[in-house]
């Protein structure tokens, strides 16, 4: 068993010599101040486990002793038991007011000073195991956040930079995990000189989990031969065709999630486009005068394995005119009364903001989204790319 160190301060020999005997006798070990001044010398220089500390004594009484104790960070976590003939309750408060823990009342009995003593040191025992205890939580958690800011910093190098240029086109986006990481990704990426793909992706939940299927799904996409996406003969692969090798790529068996994604390819020379969307939100090309065409063809998920085929969409978009990908982190979103914000909104502030350089809309509709919601915290990724064909 482990030994606990006790120090007894008390002006009186004979009460340090009759509790010095009982603890000895226990397995305690010992040590005696006879004031306190004494007390506070012995202390600075070896800390006990408990102090037993006399409230009537000399020059510094106990109450002194004991309120430098507690002001003191090295010695505030001393557990102090007050030993006093006092009985009166004023003085009893004033002690536990002061830091003490408990108290004895003279003549002691012997039981009862073992049991208030034990108590106290089960009680500081388990305080210190605490103590440790949550340290090493929070250093797990400090390596948690650590890695977790790593792997965002991750996420965020396979989004394009803020300013990125692409032939033919400009580009805005915002990318705003609900957590550290998140299930969104999107990526444009260039296939010869005239051929740009261009991808969203929403992975079921988010978190630490899709974050890291989000990744390897991109990391696939965007391999540095382009094997996945442009075939042996250098063509490059239909929109259909890639939703399909992800189907067989990514099972739900293999990490337990299945994900949405909008895949196209933009001819930048001509406007024409090619698509294929496995269960995500649709996009929406915002043309001239107004004008709105809903890229609306539609299959499912990747990772159900189900034997529907993936469709293929055709469109074309004119100089100035623009597409808009987002995740449902947007649309679903809820204010206060549990209303959606909703694709009608979506639409609206797009619309609006028509005559605006393509770099603020995106700030424009998440500014929007933050008054809707009047909160700045998203209960979901928030993903929006958008794409202007010039």
């Amino acid at each position: 068993m482990e030994t606990h160190n006790i120090l007894i301060v008390d002006d009186v020999p004979n009460n340090l010599k009759l509790l010095g005997n009982i603890l000895k006798q226990n397995g305690y070990k010992v040590a005696a101040a006879n004031s306190g001044e004494h007390a506070l010398n012995f202390i600075s220089n070896k800390q006990p486990d408990l102090i037993l500390l006399d409230i009537m004594m000399p020059g510094m009484d106990g109450y002194e002793v004991c309120r430098r104790i507690k002001a003191n960070d090295k010695t505030k976590d001393i557990p102090v038991i007050f030993v006093t003939a006092r009985t009166d309750m004023d003085s009893i408060i004033k002690g536990l007011e002061l830091g003490a823990l408990d108290y004895i009342n003279k003549p002691f009995n012997q039981k009862e000073v073992l049991l208030r003593i034990e108590n106290q040191i089960k009680i500081k025992s388990l305080t210190n195991s605490l103590i440790k205890k949550n340290e090493l939580l929070e250093e797990k958690q400090r390596i948690i956040m650590d890695d977790l800011d790593a792997a965002a910093e991750i996420q965020k190098s396979l989004v394009p930079e803020p300013y990125e240029q692409f032939k033919g086109i400009n580009i805005c986006h915002s990318f705003i995990p609900c957590k550290k990481v998140g299930g969104d990704i999107y990526n444009l990426i260039p296939l010869d000189d005239s051929h740009i793909a261009i991808y969203i992706i929403d992975i079921m939940g988010h978190g630490v989990a899709s974050s890291m299927v989000s990744l390897l799904v991109s990391q696939t996409l965007n391999q540095k031969d382009k094997s996945f996406i442009i075939n042996d003969n250098k063509q490059i692969v239909s929109p259909d065709m890639v939703l399909r090798k992800l189907d067989s790529e990514f099972p739900f068996e293999r990490f337990e999630k299945f994900f949405s994604i909008f895949y196209m390819v933009l001819n930048t020379l001509n406007g024409k486009i090619l698509y294929s969307n496995a269960g995500h939100p649709i996009p929406i090309l915002f043309k001239k005068n107004n004008d709105i065409e809903f890229l609306e063809e539609r299959g499912t998920f990747i990772g159900l394995g189900e034997p529907v085929p993936f469709l293929v969409g055709e469109t074309k978009i004119e100089a100035g005119e623009r597409i808009f990908f987002y995740t449902d982190g947007i649309v679903e979103e809820k204010n206060k009364e549990n209303l959606e914000f909703g694709v009608d909104n979506f639409k609206k502030y797009i619309l609006d903001s028509m005559n605006e350089p393509l770099n603020k809309v995106c700030n424009i509709v998440l500014k929007a989204l933050k008054q809707f919601i009047q909160k700045d915290d998203f209960n979901d990724d928030i993903t929006l790319l958008g794409v202007e064909y010039i």
